[in-house]
């Protein structure tokens, strides 16, 4: 089972996945079938500030040495990070992640993701700051630990995302080995009819997961369940 950072998690987490061009609609389609993650690392990411630290120069007793600062700061190029958020409903996400509402949101259980997976991942959630995290002398004790809390923070300006993680020491794919823990497909209103009925048809036995379609009403988004 996964390491939960955090209490009080939400019940599902969202992905939102762009399908676009062959190579990634067959990629983001076996994902679903197989029921993987891909974790990336650090320098694919969006954010410039991402991942940024200070190191502590006050109080002796508090500073953390410079070796120990650069080791951390070099572990936590090599983090694998799955993105998630805790809302289906943001526009904005589904502009930029769901390449204009053509793509898809997934909705995992969460206790059934965390379960599916063993403990060498963590789920954190993202605090949202004003100003880089600093390392100190107590951070020097773990420092795998350490690297995971430096991306576990973003600039404020991207609070609107309300970012939930997975981190591992792997990159790449990952398989969640519990059957169940995709809740819901939410399609966007732009999706392509194959790609739809590509989603249907892996579904089709599926009675835990709902398929829903996205419809615009005024100013209000809307799911249809298909």
């Amino acid at each position: 089972m996964a390491i939960i950072e955090l209490l009080n998690q939400p019940t599902t987490l969202y992905r939102y996945r762009s399908l676009g061009d062959a190579a990634r609609t067959k990629r983001e389609l076996d994902a679903l079938e197989k029921r993987e993650l891909h974790f990336s690392i650090l320098e694919k990411l969006n954010d410039p500030m991402e991942g940024l630290s200070r190191r502590s120069l006050g109080f002796r007793k508090k500073d953390i040495d410079k070796k120990t600062f650069d080791k951390i700061v070099t572990l936590r190029e090599k983090v694998g990070i799955c993105s998630f958020s805790d809302t289906f409903k943001n526009t904005a996400m589904w502009a930029h992640y769901s390449d204009q509402c053509s793509g898809i949101c997934i909705g995992y259980r969460t206790a059934s993701l965390l379960n599916g997976l063993d403990d060498q991942y963590s789920l954190v959630r993202i605090q949202y700051v004003d100003s880089s995290p600093m390392l100190t002398s107590e951070d020097a004790k773990d420092n795998s630990r350490s690297a995971r809390k430096l991306l576990s923070f973003k600039n404020d300006g991207w609070q609107y995302e309300r970012e939930w993680r997975l981190l591992s020491d792997k990159k790449g794919l990952a398989r969640v080995s519990s059957p169940d823990c995709i809740s819901s497909i939410r399609m966007g209103f732009n999706i392509e009819k194959r790609h739809q009925d590509a989603i249907k048809k892996l579904f089709a036995k599926s009675k835990k997961t709902a398929l829903y379609l996205m419809d615009v009403r005024g100013y209000q988004l809307r799911w249809d369940e298909i």
